[in-house]
């Protein structure tokens, strides 16, 4: 049973293909983010609730990238070093805002890190090689569109325990 449980996660993982977000230079990046979690056997899903062609008119598509990349590598390297590994990348729409919400399913963020966000730069992981730069970066990106960042570490699900977003409104 157990033997077949892994053939059948290992064939779903194999063939799974994410959903297309209109976007080619978005799709590309998501792949990429999904092949990483792939390698370290991280379950990662995507799921498309709003326009994504429509946030590119809002945000320039490169900065799109750079935020969603950077936020997903750090998903992954956190949910890496935890028990339960899931990645769920959602565009969401709230209050007619298009959002970039990614849920993991790794340790809560330690007091000092929420604190400093956007303020300076920070890194949980600096002895193999993290910068703190991504995050420092997102909180450029978000002043230069108008952006807001939120967390939400208060999930009541069994697959996430937290959420980080970035809206457009």
């Amino acid at each position: 049973s157990s033997e077949r449980k892994g053939i059948l996660k290992s064939y779903e993982n194999d063939n799974k293909r994410l959903k297309s977000t209109g976007v080619f230079s978005i799709d590309a990046s998501l792949n990429y983010l999904f092949t990483r979690a792939k390698e370290k056997d991280i379950n990662f899903n995507l799921s498309i609730n709003a326009d994504v062609t429509a946030l590119t008119n809002i945000i320039n598509e490169n900065d799109l990238n750079t935020l969603i990349l950077d936020l997903g590598e750090n998903a992954i390297i956190a949910t890496a070093e935890t028990q339960k590994k899931n990645i769920l990348i959602v565009f969401s729409m709230l209050n007619e805002s298009i959002c970039l919400d990614i849920f993991d399913s790794a340790n809560l963020f330690a007091p000092s890190v929420l604190s400093n966000f956007g303020i300076r730069r920070i890194t949980t992981r600096k002895k193999s090689g993290g910068s703190g730069i991504g995050l420092m970066t997102t909180f450029e990106l978000m002043k230069k569109y108008d952006a807001s960042f939120s967390v939400d570490e208060t999930l009541e699900n069994e697959s996430y325990t937290k959420k980080v977003s970035v809206c457009f409104d």
